[in-house]
């Protein structure tokens, strides 16, 4: 059922006018018209208007609220099946409907558009008006619902006058005003007035005060529509009441427009049908290819943070127990003098200098066999060798990200201070360490061990714009890649380690390319 709560300031009883007119609305029936179930009242204080309920809903949900593109068939269906419960109303004792308005044509299961909540207007503002219901009173004209602004002119003075939307009486002419503002919103799926941008109140004032009528802008290029059907919908529209069209010229437009449906009811069902599960396709189709877009960069996003094959098992759902990795080498970048970079900037300006940095340090590693375990404040992480690589490799490709990371420091241009230069301080180490994936709701790839700490200090404990390689790492140089040139630092006095001799990584011969920073940027 759908129910409509009015909240009672005292006990009612009804009249043998009201009476009848409920006995009306329950005798109504129609294939356009919902079934109203009657009232029921002096109950907790409320009087509740029951109609029967629709599984799809209301037509404005089907149209604003979702995905489904409703073509030419599904249009027209709905239009006649409005103008078919219009011309049964107008034709029984209620006279008038009195709220066309999408949200008051329900659908049901088999596509059936029927009209509700009509013929108690009436009853509500005469309850209203003797103290019986509390009223449907505004304080001002915008706190007016907008879909108010489909009422007819005639409609929107009362309003303004006793500020009471339960005042006005319904009439045919005003049910024709709305019925042009129903098919304007099914043809062209658009809103009444959402080209405006004044308030609810000042465009009352302009329906209103307006000689001439003030109505939605029809769309220059109309879907294939006829001016005959055009010129009807503005018609509908006219300020003069007795200038409207009658409802049958409406009906002859729209037959005239859109044919007349040949076949039994079910033949025509068929074809909705058919036309709805085509668009249904077509959005299953669409939300796929989005899913797969969205798979794929996340994807990409894991495979910069973490191996390829960590994160496809992730994907997968497979429990990942931590493993020792025997060779790896891991870079360990610093950014010198940090705290004084924080002091000269505000946070927001620190926040983008280091997205600066970072992405660009990113857009380098992608190019090598290696991805950034993290980067906490200023100390950011590369490892090479997860998965292993064969003789060593991942050392080759350490050294070749911290000489092009060194290259493009020389050419970046701080935000906010392109005064001022920005260095960091890099440290190299080879040896083992254990790696795995911390974390179910927001997992990290984290690796541990004696060469993790030993990076650290290299980077700590070296000097700006240099790289400094631990005494194994650069033995390993030396032996099997020649093509690097290291130079011994010296002594360098390591916490918890004691007196180590370290060394600097300077160049590769190999490398006479020079690498565009601009392209990295």
């Amino acid at each position: 059922m759908y129910i409509h709560v009015y909240n009672q300031k005292r006990a009612i009883t009804f009249s043998r006018k009201e009476m009848e007119r409920l006995n009306q609305l329950i005798y109504l029936h129609h294939v356009n018209i919902n079934t109203f179930a009657g009232v029921a009242f002096n109950q907790q204080s409320q009087l509740v208007s029951l109609w029967s309920f629709c599984v799809r809903g209301s037509l404005d949900d089907i149209i604003f609220s979702s995905d489904r593109e409703l073509g030419r068939n599904f249009q027209a269906t709905f239009i006649k099946h409005i103008l078919n419960g219009v011309q049964y109303i107008h034709q029984s004792s209620i006279k008038a409907h009195g709220a066309l308005f999408l949200s008051n044509c329900v659908v049901d299961g088999y596509w059936v558009v029927k009209l509700t909540d009509f013929g108690l207007k009436g009853i509500l503002h005469n309850k209203m008006v003797h103290k019986d219901l509390i009223a449907g009173s505004y304080d001002s004209l915008e706190d007016l619902p907008r879909c108010y602004l489909q009422y007819p002119p005639e409609y929107l003075e009362t309003i303004k006058k006793h500020k009471d939307v339960y005042a006005i009486e319904p009439t045919v002419h005003g049910d024709i005003y709305q019925i042009g503002m129903l098919i304007y919103q099914i043809l062209f799926v658009r809103r009444p007035f959402c080209e405006r941008r004044e308030s609810v109140e000042e465009i009352i004032d302009l329906v209103t005060s307006s000689s001439s009528p003030f109505h939605p802008v029809l769309p220059e290029k109309s879907p294939d529509l006829t001016l005959r059907l055009v010129s009807i919908i503005q018609q509908c529209w006219l300020v003069k009441t007795s200038a409207r069209p009658a409802l049958f010229k409406i009906i002859d437009a729209i037959a005239r427009e859109f044919g007349k449906q040949g076949g039994t009811l079910i033949d025509q069902l068929i074809k909705m049908v058919d036309e709805y599960s085509d668009n249904l396709e077509q959005i299953v189709a669409e939300r796929i290819s989005r899913i797969e877009e969205e798979r794929f960069r996340t994807q990409q996003i894991l495979h910069q943070v973490m191996p390829r094959e960590v994160a496809e098992a992730l994907c997968d759902g497979q429990q990942l127990k931590p493993r020792l990795h025997p060779s790896v080498t891991i870079l360990m970048v610093d950014v010198c003098q940090f705290s004084e970079l924080c002091e000269s900037c505000i946070p927001v300006h620190v926040l983008e200098i280091l997205q600066q940095l970072y992405s660009s340090f990113d857009q380098i590693i992608l190019k090598f066999k290696a991805f950034k375990v993290e980067n906490v404040g200023d100390a950011y992480l590369v490892v090479s060798g997860i998965p292993d690589l064969p003789d060593n490799l991942h050392l080759t490709e350490i050294c070749r990200i911290s000489l092009e990371l060194k290259k493009f420091m020389k050419t970046l241009v701080v935000l906010h201070r392109p005064d001022y230069t920005l260095r960091v301080k890099m440290g190299i180490s080879y040896g083992a360490v254990a790696a795995g994936v911390l974390g179910l709701t927001a997992p990290r790839f984290c690796v541990f061990g004696e060469s993790v700490n030993m990076a650290c200090r290299m980077a700590g404990t070296g000097v700006p714009s240099k790289i400094q390689v631990s005494e194994n790492a650069s033995e390993l140089i030396q032996r099997d890649f020649p093509e690097f040139r290291v130079e011994e630092r010296g002594t360098v006095i390591l916490k918890g380690k004691g007196p180590v001799t370290t060394f600097w990584l300077l160049d590769n011969t190999e490398d006479a390319t020079p690498m565009d920073p601009h392209n990295v940027n």
